[in-house]
């Protein structure tokens, strides 16, 4: 500054010895005019040129600078904006027991960082910007349109450094603590996947079906076995005999009390089909499905589309003139039997499903015909 004072005082006491020479008499003719006194003018001329040249590059730098000093000061106050937001969120996230007093840092006011002022504090309006504010609002209202901007050149003493965890000081506490939780938070997030994946696994265990393959030892497809066993019920002519057939375990664990003098009875069961599988005792399997939802489709053999078929059978039940109740059950075509159990026994018998038309709709019905079933789950 002081060089351009004095350089602007040589020029005006250069101009006003000029145009005091200037000022007095002409001379009659150009060829009288003093040649030291042209050669000063043109001295003087050149002079002035080259001020004003050297002021128009000095302008243009200093716009430069404040430029780049109002581009970093914009890259510190986002940088700011950006902390005091992981610093909200980790607020939000934190109790209190869990707030930065455990390091000595904490107070009732917000963290202190910047230039570590303690009189400071994150949503303390920014001094530093509001001295700039004034001179970076007039450059770019005053600056000259006829100036060249080229891009700021970074200034290393404008360089805004990232803190560090290990820089001793309150900044550095809180990056430290925030690295802490979001370790913290990691850990929890893993450990939540795989509980939903334990629990997925726990839905999908818990959301399947059993069902009982009449006339097989085994299981089909996607179904697991639970236990094979023998078909058991009640005697085929009791009037007080059950309904229900029941797929009997093959290690049975019993009871030596006795019932006394009122009971029900239990007996094995017999296919009764005058074909190859006469007198035999059939198996059963007790299967479970993955899918929620097991029927049986009387009349047919197969699924509808979306459904699984699990196996396809005969339609089997009671004999129409005994006394004893009897359900329809589906007996796979298999119709798989005891080995050595071709012995005339009696106890639950199994006949095959035969139609009648009449109440029974012919067609698609056809009279006198076996009625096939089907196992399918969904």
């Amino acid at each position: 500054m002081v060089f351009r004072k004095v350089v602007w005082i040589w020029v005006f006491t250069t101009l006003a010895a000029a145009t005091a020479g200037l000022q007095s008499p002409a001379p009659e003719s150009p060829d009288s005019a003093d040649p030291r006194l042209l050669t000063r003018l043109e001295e003087v001329e050149g002079g002035l040129a080259d001020l004003k040249a050297q002021c128009h590059r000095e302008v243009h730098a200093l716009t430069q600078n404040l430029r780049a000093l109002q581009a970093a000061v914009l890259r510190v106050q986002r940088d700011r904006e950006e902390m005091r937001q992981e610093l909200e969120g980790l607020r939000g996230l934190l109790t209190p027991a869990q707030s930065l007093s455990a390091e000595g840092t904490h107070s009732s006011n917000p963290p202190q960082f910047g230039d570590r002022n303690p009189a400071r504090h994150l949503n303390d309006p920014d001094p530093f910007h509001t001295s700039l504010s004034g001179p970076l609002q007039g450059v770019q209202q005053d600056q000259d349109p006829s100036l060249h901007v080229q891009s700021p050149r970074a200034d290393p003493s404008l360089h805004v450094q990232t803190p560090r965890a290990d820089d001793g000081g309150p900044l550095g506490v809180v990056v430290d603590h925030i690295a802490q939780r979001t370790e913290q938070l990691t850990a929890e997030v893993q450990a939540l996947k795989t509980s939903d994946a334990q629990q997925n696994q726990a839905i999908q265990a818990a959301r399947g079906s059993t069902f009982v393959r009449w006339g097989s030892s085994s299981c089909a497809g996607t179904s697991e076995l639970v236990y094979s066993g023998l078909l058991g019920g009640s005697w085929y002519d009791h009037a007080g005999a059950a309904s229900n057939p029941l797929c009997l375990s093959l290690s049975p664990r019993l009871l030596e009390t006795k019932a006394g003098v009122s009971y029900a009875l239990l007996y094995g069961g017999e296919y009764e089909t005058s074909d190859s599988h006469q007198n035999k005792n059939p198996l059963c399997a007790v299967c479970r499905s993955p899918e929620p939802t097991t029927i049986m489709v009387p009349g047919a053999d197969g699924c509808s589309s979306g459904w699984t078929l699990q196996y396809a059978g005969r339609l089997m039940a009671g004999y129409h003139a005994h006394h004893g109740a009897t359900q329809f059950i589906c007996v796979d075509d298999k119709m798989e039997s005891e080995i050595g159990s071709q012995n005339n026994e009696e106890g639950r018998l199994l006949y095959y499903v035969q139609t009648q038309c009449g109440s029974l709709a012919c067609p698609p019905y056809e009279n006198n015909k076996l009625v096939t079933c089907a196992v399918c789950s969904k």
